[in-house]
Parts: C-alpha cells; sequence; structure tokens
C-alpha cells in the first residue's frame, strides 16, 4: 500500500505541473474527457469527420455533417485568447484530433460537449478580435465550412466586402476553353481553374522519386490510357506499360507547359540519344517548340525552357541509373523511346491543367473514356494524397469518374525518413471501391494496415475493399 500511495502521489504531482505549464492544452483534454462521458442523442445529426485545408489568405475546415440543414450556427468565441471554438448545437461528433497542415495551427479537437458537437481549433498565436469576427461559416455539400482569415488585413478586406452592396448580376460564365483539338478516341479535355496557391510556391519541373522502376514488372504491357501528375517520371511508366493514350496533368500548369517542351523533343529527335541531346546547350530545343507549337501554346512552352538544365541533368541521371540497373526504359531501350515518339506523333498525347481535387479535367476524361469503351490502366498521383484527405468527395468523384478494369492499377508515393519514398501499387477497383464505400481521412491510415513488401521502398497493397467500411 505505502508503496502504491507512493506511485500515485507522484503521478498527482506530474498532472499539476503539467496543467500549470499548459493550461489551455489541460483544459482541451478536460474537454475531451466530460465529452467521453456524454451520451449522445440517439437519431441526432452527426459530425462524420473534419478536415482542414490551407489556402493563401485563410485556413478553412470542412465539418461533414449528416443532416446539416436547420442546425443552429453559432458565431465562433475564443477560449484562452488562442482557441477558437465553434459549435453545432443538438450534433453528435465522434472525437477526432487533426493536426491541420499549417504552421499557425498546433492542433484541433473535434468532441461532442455539452449536446453539441464542438470543434476547437488551437493557433500558435493568440487570435485578434477582427480576424475571429471576420470567420465565415458557411453550408454547402453537405459540410459546414469555417474559413479563417490568416491577418488582420484579410479579414478587413472580408468585412469590406462583406458591408458593400450587391454587384449587379453579371452575365454566367463561359465554359473554360478546350485545351488543344479533341483528343482522339476520348474527346476534348477541360482545363481545370488555377489553385490559390502552388505547394512551397515551387514548380517540379523533375521528380524527385528514384524508385518507379519497382513498378516495372507490374506495367509490362498494361496498355490503355495512362493518367498522371507531374513530369517526366510519367515517360518511365508509359514506357513499360505500352499506354496507348497519355493524359498528363498537374494542378501547376508550369508543368503541362512543360510537357509541350517534351513533346517537342520527341517529335523533332528520333532517337534517345538525339533526345537527350536536345536538352543540352544550344539552340536546338527552342527551335523544336517552334516548329511542333504556334501561338499561345507556343508561347506558354517558351515560358519553360528555363528549366531545361535541371531537366537535362535528371535526365542523364535516369538513363545512367536505369542503364546500371539492367532495367530498360524509354532513354535507353529504342522500341520504348519509339512508342512514346509515335504517341506525340500521332496527337494521343494531352497535356493540361488538370486538379485531382477539380471539377473539369479528370471527370471529363472518364465520361469520353467510357463513352468509347476505353480503359484507364494506370493511375499514377505521386504522393499528392499526402495533401488532402482520402475522404475529400471531389477526389472520391474524380476517381470514380475514370473507367478501370480488372488490370488497373493506382500508383502512388508515400515520404518517409526525410527525401526518401515508398512505393505503392493498388487495384484501382478496390481503391476505387474503399472511396465510394467510404475511405480513411488520410492516406497513412490506409498504408498502416500493410501490404505485401517486396522490398524496403516497394509495397504492394491488398484490394481494400471492405478494409474501412462504416
Amino acid at each position: 500500500m505505502a508503496r502504491g500511495g507512493t506511485v500515485n502521489r507522484w503521478l498527482g504531482a506530474a498532472w499539476i505541473i503539467a496543467a500549470l505549464a499548459d493550461p489551455v492544452g489541460r483544459a482541451e483534454a478536460h474537454v475531451a474527457a466530460a465529452g467521453a462521458e456524454a451520451s449522445a442523442v440517439r437519431g441526432a445529426p452527426r459530425v462524420r469527420d473534419v478536415t482542414a485545408h490551407a489556402a493563401a489568405d485563410h485556413l478553412r475546415f470542412d465539418l461533414h455533417v449528416e443532416r446539416l440543414e436547420g442546425a443552429p450556427l453559432t458565431p465562433p468565441t475564443l477560449d484562452a485568447g488562442r482557441v477558437m471554438v465553434v459549435r453545432l448545437d443538438g450534433v453528435d461528433a465522434p472525437r477526432r484530433w487533426l493536426r491541420p497542415p499549417d504552421r499557425s495551427v498546433q492542433r484541433a479537437l473535434l468532441w461532442r460537449r455539452d449536446g453539441a458537437a464542438e470543434l476547437r481549433v488551437r493557433f500558435r498565436r493568440p487570435v485578434p478580435a477582427d480576424v475571429l469576427a471576420a470567420v465565415r461559416l458557411r453550408v454547402a455539400d453537405g459540410r459546414l465550412q469555417v474559413s479563417v482569415p490568416r491577418s488582420a488585413e484579410v479579414a478587413r478586406a472580408w468585412a469590406a466586402a462583406a458591408a458593400a452592396p450587391p454587384p449587379a448580376a453579371a452575365p454566367p460564365a463561359a465554359a473554360a476553353p478546350f485545351v488543344g483539338p479533341p483528343l482522339p478516341g476520348l474527346g476534348p479535355l477541360i482545363a481545370d481553374p488555377a489553385p490559390p496557391a502552388i505547394i512551397r510556391g515551387t514548380h517540379y519541373v523533375v521528380s524527385n522519386e528514384d524508385g518507379h522502376h519497382h513498378w516495372r514488372a507490374s506495367l509490362d504491357g498494361l496498355g490503355g490510357v495512362h493518367v498522371g501528375v507531374g513530369a517526366e517520371q510519367n515517360y518511365l511508366l508509359a514506357g513499360w506499360s505500352r499506354a496507348e493514350w497519355l493524359v498528363l496533368v498537374d494542378f501547376d500548369v508550369y508543368i503541362p507547359w512543360l510537357h509541350r517542351v517534351h513533346g517537342a523533343a520527341f517529335r523533332a529527335a528520333e532517337t534517345p540519344a538525339a533526345y537527350l541531346a536536345l536538352w543540352g546547350d544550344g539552340p536546338g530545343l527552342a527551335a523544336a517548340v517552334d516548329a511542333a507549337w504556334t501561338g499561345v501554346a507556343r508561347d506558354e512552352a517558351r515560358q519553360t525552357l528555363g528549366a531545361r538544365r535541371r531537366v537535362e541533368r535528371r535526365l542523364r541521371r535516369l538513363e545512367a541509373r536505369h542503364r546500371a540497373q539492367g532495367v530498360p526504359c524509354y532513354l535507353t531501350d529504342p522500341a520504348q523511346y519509339a512508342h512514346l515518339r509515335a504517341l506525340w506523333l500521332e496527337d494521343r498525347v494531352r497535356a493540361l491543367r488538370g486538379d485531382l481535387l477539380g471539377p473539369q479535367a479528370l471527370r471529363q476524361l472518364g465520361a469520353g473514356a467510357r463513352a468509347a469503351g476505353l480503359v484507364v490502366r494506370s493511375l499514377y498521383v505521386s504522393n499528392a494524397e499526402s495533401y488532402f484527405g482520402l475522404d475529400d468527395p471531389r477526389y472520391r468523384d474524380n476517381v470514380l469518374a475514370l473507367p478501370f478494369d480488372a488490370r488497373s492499377l493506382v500508383l502512388r508515393t508515400f515520404p518517409y525518413r526525410g527525401g526518401r519514398y515508398r512505393f505503392y501499387e493498388q487495384p484501382a477497383q478496390g481503391f476505387a471501391a474503399l472511396l465510394a464505400q467510404g475511405a480513411p481521412a488520410r492516406v497513412w491510415m490506409m498504408l498502416q494496415r500493410g501490404g505485401h513488401r517486396r522490398g524496403p521502398e516497394d509495397w504492394v497493397l491488398p484490394d481494400p475493399r471492405g478494409a474501412f467500411s462504416r
């Protein structure tokens, strides 16, 4: 008993020290404990999940709520100067900790307290009163969107816009222009709108992933349509799969413009060696761009010629690495190169601004492919899923729009150990079914369920259908 009493006294002292060191954190923990004891009202609307999004001028939290209509919305309040509290009275919620991908937020807690769903967002700095007053609450598509301005300046601009009289009705916006002529067999593709910002303000003109060869055997001869984000890595993948159509997308429009330079080089050069030489010094690459494109397309491609040195270094490293590994690729295998060149010459490649969360490009592609009886055999998303939730309905709808069959694969990477990546392949039909039935909030939650490991960086995920059913 004496020994147990000593332990209890020690634990009690530790609790007091922690409470004094972090009173707001203890308050949040108390809220969680109180909510754990509260009983949910049977049949009440329920918050299924909460996700966070970072934009250039604001942060947004989306509360995905069942039967949100009619739920009373109250203005957010502040607790301890830096904890913003948003309540939905009469709404149930699970306990969910969230660490938004933004340095201004320390953590967020979704919980049920005193008969209400409560979102508590703890900022690293005190929240000014004018910022709190400008927070926007908006109900859309079964979500409560809570938008927080990043600064007092943004808050004042929002307040001024809200106080201004509504503008005169404008004519309906014209549809986004078609990007190039219809892709044979697929029809026209429509570009997505520009995002508020690109990741880290950086154009990823070359890939920083070095293990795409892990997928070579699985891709061998798949054919069909290859859809991929990013730059030159898509040519590696399409060369191994012998893809019949290439749809190259990126939410940074600079990358589709750069693909036009790749296309000009493919058209001008008959061999891998000639293609590599064009990326070196000299006027050859610019001349190839002028010969391949006209008008706006040419001008946009020219804007990316400043990246040619980085691209050349990357291509030379890929050539040397694949030769050393004994893995043929389009930079070492004339047959693979000839296949990719033929795709450009036959106008079977389309590069456009396409966002995995966008409203147009992938859905238009899916509709055209289904109408033509074509199949997307490879979907390469790189590590883009690390920046949004798998349960984001925009991503779900885009993936479900694409026609897959039993051979189709989703190819993704996931960072570990700093700049290193693991390479995952997954049956596309199973992944689509997972999204349809209710995917986990974050991609790592799916990856941690395991899979077949072929090497330290090479993983095959099982068909996940049913693994995350709710």
